[in-house]
């Protein structure tokens, strides 16, 4: 009986041993091949959209809701459209996404 149990704990000290280090090995190599996440300034100024989203149209069933939607769109391109970006020497975000201040204000002014 003494030596079944003896058997029984080896193996099962085994199994958690080798599991073990598969779980770290794997670790190790996501560690060692994942690419190193780093605020590259020279990458900032490269677009990689491919353009404008197309909105679909709004259709909730309420018409006032609809229109409130559209309008509150076309405010906030409007005035992404009119703000100026302050540094033009290089890619300012802002030159072409609205500012928080820029959606509460046309949020406001829509829905009051």
């Amino acid at each position: 009986m003494t030596i079944l149990m003896n058997t029984n704990t080896a193996l099962i000290m085994v199994s958690f041993t080798l599991t073990l280090i598969m779980l770290l090995s794997n670790s190790i190599i996501n560690i060692a091949l994942a690419e190193p996440i780093v605020a590259n300034p020279n990458t900032i100024t490269k677009s990689t959209s491919r353009g404008q989203v197309i909105l679909l149209p709004v259709n909730t069933g309420n018409p006032k809701l609809d229109q409130d939607i559209h309008s509150f769109y076309s405010c906030i391109k409007k005035t992404v459209k009119e703000s100026k970006p302050t540094d033009l020497s290089e890619y300012n975000y802002f030159a072409t996404e609205p500012t928080k201040v820029e959606v509460n204000n046309c949020y406001h002014n829509v829905f009051g």
